[in-house]
């Protein structure tokens, strides 16, 4: 859904100063569309020669214009809306809080009210090492800084946020310069967002054949679970002819559970000797034992299930009794709620994939639909009994002890 430099769509235009056209194309099907110039976007701080329009992205009525600054011309990304008569407008201009100039807006991504800008130059880890900012944006249309993205092992000449993408709650940023596998071989590192607006790192992804100079991690995008990658250096029959991989970004029970656990023990230790972390605490005692009843070989998922159970419990009681309010209880309960769907979705494919009794798929198929229904409507103690249904039901004909490999196989 969006790529290097602008989301949806990438374009470098511009010159020294740097401006970016507004196209509107309107589809007269079988003719060619109509494309019509609808506004030329200036920068808000007036012209300077940082490259302004260097890299762009849209998503719905709002648009970011970034520009490709250094120290004596500082970068910045501009945020412009559509207004109802169709003008668009300058809404604000995002800016580092720490005051990092290099290559600020190199990459821009936009999904809702979150958008993700590169900074390749910011030297923190060393010189170009690199990070990538996150903002969103409030109820009164200002745009604030949520996080500064380094991650776990950046280092010197890395290029951290050479590109960025963001789909939903997940975050994709390219460091094409990363040497694990030879000077350039490149990396890319996945974020997402947990409770109260942390970005959390996931994973560092690296191609199965990377090698020096295939820059991969160049160019991003992601789609749901879906991520492509581009790695323009790599070698094809002798020659730099590139390619792109395609990553699963698929999580595991087991790595949605440690996620989890981590947003548990965050609210204990906020909130030590008082009753919402007792509440919370006999949670994450029932999550860390299905942690490890999933940790087993093979994986137990009946047994976690059950005691997951117990987890939702305790949230939805911390919730009905106000120690919680309903946005903070959500963003807590339906991950647990996930992972024992996740469980019980994997039993039902194992039970059709070994042929069972097609009686047995429909009613257990319709117990995950029904727990779905019942999520939705926030009916999250309901959904887990829906789901154990599911579970209990398929795993009659397979055996509920399933590897945590094959959750994303």
């Amino acid at each position: 859904m969006f790529t290097e430099h602008s989301g949806k769509s990438s374009r470098r235009i511009g010159g020294i100063l740097g401006i970016a056209l507004l196209v509107s194309a309107t589809p007269t099907w079988p003719q060619t569309p109509i494309q019509t110039e609808v506004a030329k976007l200036l920068a808000s701080d007036g012209p300077t020669p940082n490259h302004y329009g260097y890299s762009v992205t849209i998503d719905g009525d709002t648009a970011l214009i970034g520009s490709n600054g250094t120290n004596y011309f500082p970068s910045s990304v501009d945020v412009f809306t559509r207004s109802v008569s169709g003008a668009w407008v300058w809404q604000d201009t995002l800016v580092a809080s720490d005051g990092i100039k290099w290559h600020f807006g190199q990459s821009v991504a936009l999904y809702g009210d979150t958008a993700v800008i590169g900074a390749y130059g910011d030297d923190v880890n060393g010189n170009y090492s690199g990070s990538a900012y996150m903002f969103t944006r409030d109820n009164m249309g200002g745009w604030n800084q949520q996080a500064k993205h380094l991650t776990s092992d950046g280092s010197i000449n890395d290029w951290l946020g050479m590109s960025v993408a963001v789909d939903g709650k997940t975050a994709l940023i390219g460091a094409f310069q990363v040497d694990d596998n030879g000077h350039g071989s490149g990396a890319a590192y996945v974020f997402t967002r947990v409770r109260d607006g942390a970005w959390m790192e996931q994973v560092k992804l690296l191609a199965s054949d990377v090698s020096q100079g295939d820059n991969f991690g160049f160019s991003v995008a992601i789609d749901g679970s879906i991520a492509v990658l581009g790695a323009p250096g790599k070698y094809v029959d002798g020659i730099r002819a590139g390619s792109a991989y395609v990553f699963s970004l698929c999580s595991s029970p087991i790595q949605s559970l440690e996620v989890v656990i981590n947003e548990m023990q965050t609210i204990v230790d906020a909130n030590l000797g008082n009753e919402l972390a007792d509440k919370i605490e006999d949670a994450l005692t029932k999550a860390q034992t299905a942690l490890s009843e999933l940790m087993k070989s093979p994986a137990d998922a009946e047994a976690a299930t059950g005691v997951l159970e117990g987890a939702v419990g305790d949230i939805d009681a911390a919730i009905v009794d106000g120690l919680l309010d309903m946005e903070e209880g959500v963003e807590l309960i339906d991950p647990v709620v996930v992972v024992v769907r996740q469980m019980a979705e994997y039993t039902v494919k194992e039970a059709v994939t070994s042929g069972a009794d097609p009686s047995v798929i429909t009613d257990a198929q319709e117990y995950l639909e029904e727990g779905d229904a019942l999520r939705q409507a926030g009916e999250f103690k309901d959904a887990v009994s829906k789901y154990k249904d599911a579970l209990s039901k398929s795993g009659s004909v397979v055996p509920p002890s399933i590897t945590v490999e094959a959750y994303c196989g």
